[in-house]
């Protein structure tokens, strides 16, 4: 768990066969670097075999799994008027931890099973921790605890991975301290989030206090992130430069990123060359389209915000890169009648606080 993203393994074995070492590579399907005689001892010769393999050249071992068939149907996830039902896949699965299995450091997880079904979400087994239950006030360590970084396996072109969403609680930790009084705080500090991801589910990384925000790089085909996604999910020692989301995000809902106590220099939604296609805020029914109706009645107290801070922890700067008059004029109009004491439009009260605030025309 203590190695780089980018470093990697060296395995070292012997044989007193040379062809041993070969077989042993490829059945590691690795690259083998070197095989050399380095020594002899009463004329037998004894060959090294170097492989040189990254943690995220294998993916998990498909025991330790479960699948259930799953259908990805885009409005089940998205607003209606930005779902795109070109994504949508018939037969796919949801994966799942098998009981009482625990992972640690990297994982590598599949990208499709056995049978070539594309693993389309996964399930809350993979929870870094658990709420309590069962009538008990205590929270527990979860099956992924002491998971550092998640990885997903490379199929090759012909086989792209289809994660299309990751579910309701994916990797998310809990605010219930354990039985001794401690709090649990993931160690997962880095997860890829593939290209082909539409939607971050409710709470899918929720209280873990340990994500690097410098390290997350949300996809540019996501449309959706759902209600405390990322909910105190950052380290509040992690700094970034710019905390980035795409400009083909639609829907944020509520509490999204509240509390993000990291550090961030500048918070910029959408960039000059695909603006913002924001539209949602909040919820993702027709109610929450701030561009209709910025002054929407749900948007009902000043904790319903998207964004928070309980630490003053606010960006230096914000950039927001409209693609449309109305949409510009909407934004604008939440972020300046924050804080304002008409409690109903308070959603936007965190990039009231930030000094410098940008409105670029996108594309």
């Amino acid at each position: 768990s203590s190695l780089e993203l980018e470093q990697t393994y060296a395995f070292k074995g012997y044989t007193k066969e040379k062809a041993n070492c070969i077989t042993t590579a490829n059945k590691l399907r690795s690259v083998l670097l070197d095989l050399s005689k380095t020594s002899v001892t009463q004329n037998t010769s004894i060959y090294a075999c170097y492989v040189l393999q990254n943690v995220y050249d294998e993916h998990l071992n498909y025991k330790y799994l479960t699948f259930q068939p799953m259908v990805y149907t885009e409005t089940n996830y998205l607003p209606e008027g930005v779902a795109d039902n070109t994504q949508n896949i018939t037969n796919g699965v949801v994966m799942n931890l098998k009981s009482g299995v625990k992972l640690q450091g990297k994982v590598t997880l599949p990208t499709y099973t056995e049978d070539g079904l594309p693993i389309l979400s996964i399930g809350q087994s993979f929870r870094i921790a658990n709420d309590a239950a069962g009538g008990s006030s205590y929270g527990t360590e979860g099956a992924c605890a002491n998971v550092t970084h998640v990885f997903w396996y490379k199929e090759g072109k012909d086989k792209p991975c289809q994660l299309k969403t990751l579910g309701e609680r994916a990797f998310s930790g809990t605010f219930y301290q354990k039985q001794d009084g401690s709090n649990i705080i993931g160690k997962l500090v880095y997860v890829e989030l593939p290209e082909s991801l539409r939607f971050i589910g409710d709470y899918a990384f929720a209280s873990l206090q340990s994500l690097n925000i410098d390290k997350l790089v949300l996809p540019s085909n996501l449309k959706g992130i759902g209600v405390s996604a990322f909910s105190n999910a950052f380290d509040s020692q992690s700094r970034t430069s710019t905390f980035k989301i795409p400009g083909s995000v639609s829907y944020i809902g509520l509490y999204a990123f509240s509390p993000i106590e990291a550090h961030i220099d500048k918070l910029q939604i959408g960039d000059s060359d695909a603006g913002s296609k924001l539209t949602y805020l909040g919820g993702k029914t027709s109610d929450w389209d701030f561009i209709t109706n910025p002054t929407y009645s749900s948007f009902y107290n000043g904790s319903n915000n998207i964004f928070n801070t309980w630490n003053n922890y606010y960006p230096a700067s914000f950039e927001f890169y409209y693609t449309s008059d109305d949409q510009n004029t909407s934004f604008k109009y939440l972020v300046d009648h924050s804080d304002s004491g008409d409690n109903r439009i308070d959603i936007l009260t965190y990039i009231k606080h930030i000094s410098s605030i940008s409105y670029v025309r996108g594309a």
